[in-house]
């Protein structure tokens, strides 16, 4: 995947701000629909800039940042887009 400017890293994961993961891109992307994400300081994170740290089922999410992410909060966000690139296909 391509950075875009408004991310940035921290250790293994890649932060995007909420509010620019919130609004659809141009070109091919992906759709994260109806899931709980791990946020931080209101950025949502990639593991290694591509898996997202995200699940469809609150318990899990919530038990999953408990133990990996503890100084994130658990938050359900509609929907999130992510630019793709050729090679993620």
């Amino acid at each position: 995947m391509k950075s875009e400017t408004v991310e940035k890293v921290s250790g293994n994961y890649t932060l995007v701000p909420i509010t620019e993961a919130i609004k659809p891109k141009d070109g091919p992307q992906w759709c994260y629909k109806d899931r709980y994400w791990a946020v931080k300081d209101e950025c949502i994170m990639f593991f290694k800039g591509f898996a997202p740290q995200c699940n469809g089922d609150k318990k899990i999410a919530e038990s999953i940042n408990q133990r990996i992410h503890p100084d994130c909060e658990t938050r359900f966000i509609p929907v999130i887009f992510r630019k793709a690139d050729r090679g993620d296909f």
